[in-house]
C-alpha cells in the first residue's frame, strides 16, 4: 500500500510506515484479528488437548492392564502346566519306586533273610505301621537272629565263661523280644506272619524248656505285657547258673 504521509510504497500488515513511521491503521486491525484468531486458536487446542489426554491416557491404561492381565494368565498357565505334568512326573516315579521297594521287600521276606530286611527297611526308613508285615518279620527277625547268636556263644563257652559273662543276660533278653507280647514291636502277628512267628517260638521255647531248663511258670513274667519291661533277668539267671540244665542235656547227649 501506499503511505498517506510520505507516498512510500510498504506492505499492508506493516504496523507502520518502514520510511516515515507514520501509523498503519490497516496493519493494526490486521494484528489485532491475528491475535484473535491465535487465542481463539490456542483455547480450541487447549480445549481439544483436555478432551484427548484423558482418552489417550485411560486407553493406554486399559491396554497396558489388558497386556499384564494377559502375561498373568499366561505365566499362570504355564505353572499350571509345569506343576501338573511335574505332578504326573513325580507320581509315576513314586509309583514306580514304590513298586520296586515292595519287589526289594518281597525279596528279602521270601528269601527268609530278616537280617537283610530290616536293614533295608531301617535305611530307607520303611520300619512303620504302613508296612506291619515287613516291619513285623524284620523286628522279629533281628531279634530271632540275636538270639540264636547268644545261644550259640552260650553253648560254646566253658561253664566259668558262662558265670563271668554276661551273655545269658542277652540270650533271655532277646528270647523275650520273640516269644514276649510284642511281637516284633506289634501286638497281634500279621497273618501272613503266623507261620514265622510259630516256628521261632518254637525253637526259642525249646531252647528255653528243653536246654535252660526253665519253667513255664518262671518264664511267665516275661510274656506279661504290663510286667515284661521290669522283669529283672538277674534272678532267673542266678536260678539258671545254679541249676545248670544244659549239663545234663550234654550228658544224655553222650
Amino acid at each position: 500500500m501506499k503511505c498517506k504521509s510520505c507516498a512510500g510504497n510498504y506492505k499492508t500488515k506493516e504496523l507502520i510506515c518502514p520510511y516515515c513511521g507514520r501509523t498503519n491503521l490497516l496493519g493494526k486491525l490486521w494484528f489485532a484479528e491475528k491475535s484473535e484468531a491465535e487465542q481463539e486458536y490456542e483455547r480450541a487446542r487447549a480445549e481439544y488437548e483436555n478432551r484427548v489426554t484423558p482418552y489417550v491416557v485411560n486407553r493406554f491404561l486399559n491396554r497396558s492392564l489388558m497386556i499384564c492381565l494377559f502375561l498373568f494368565l499366561a505365566i499362570a498357565a504355564t505353572f499350571i502346566v509345569f506343576f501338573f505334568v511335574w505332578g504326573l512326573k513325580r507320581s509315576a516315579y513314586e509309583n514306580g519306586h514304590d513298586f520296586i521297594t515292595n519287589q526289594k521287600l518281597e525279596s528279602y521276606y521270601a528269601a527268609g533273610d530278616y537280617l537283610g530286611l530290616h536293614a533295608y527297611m531301617r535305611e530307607k526308613d520303611l520300619i512303620c505301621p504302613e508296612q506291619y508285615k515287613y516291619s513285623q518279620a524284620a523286628n522279629l527277625g533281628r531279634e530271632y537272629a540275636y538270639f540264636q547268636a547268644a545261644k550259640m556263644i552260650f553253648l560254646a563257652q566253658s561253664e566259668d565263661e558262662k558265670v563271668e559273662n554276661s551273655n545269658l543276660s542277652l540270650l533271655l533278653g532277646h528270647a523275650a523280644s520273640v516269644c514276649g507280647p510284642q511281637i516284633g514291636t506289634y501286638s497281634e502277628p500279621d497273618p501272613a506272619n503266623e507261620k514265622i512267628v510259630e516256628e521261632m517260638r518254637t525253637e526259642v521255647y525249646a531252647f528255653l524248656y528243653g536246654t535252660l531248663g526253665i519253667t513255664e511258670e518262671e518264664w511267665e513274667p516275661f510274656t506279661i505285657a504290663d510286667e515284661y519291661g521290669a522283669v529283672n533277668t538277674h534272678e532267673l539267671e542266678d536260678v539258671l547258673m545254679e541249676r545248670k540244665a544244659w549239663l545234663a542235656e550234654t550228658e544224655d547227649a553222650e
